[in-house]
């Protein structure tokens, strides 16, 4: 069980960096009867500053590293401006490099 909390934990950190979430902290995490993570508060998400590389985890599993080379502007396009999507972009380039 505390292992899959860990894993989730990993993927929240990874997430929150990605997105460029510069408010992501323990206040806005709700954790579950059954240890599930759920995210709440992105008001300050998509941001344009780069990747916090000290935040980052120390390990991404393969799926979750293999899922950011999807095509974002295909998935995303429509849903953030053009800005948000660069810059969305560049963090995943960041977060790749690391």
């Amino acid at each position: 069980m505390f292992r899959l909390f860990r894993h989730q934990v990993r993927r929240a950190r990874l997430f929150s960096q990605w997105i460029g979430n510069v408010d992501a902290n323990a206040t806005n995490i709700l954790i579950t009867n059954n240890w599930d993570l759920r995210l709440i508060d992105f008001t300050r998400a998509f941001r344009r500053d780069r990747v916090n590389v000290s935040k980052l985890p120390s390990r991404i599993e393969r799926v979750l590293f293999d899922r950011l080379s999807e095509d974002l502007q295909g998935e995303l396009g429509d849903q953030l401006s053009r800005p948000e999507l660069k810059s969305l972009i560049a963090r995943r380039d960041d977060i790749v490099r690391h």
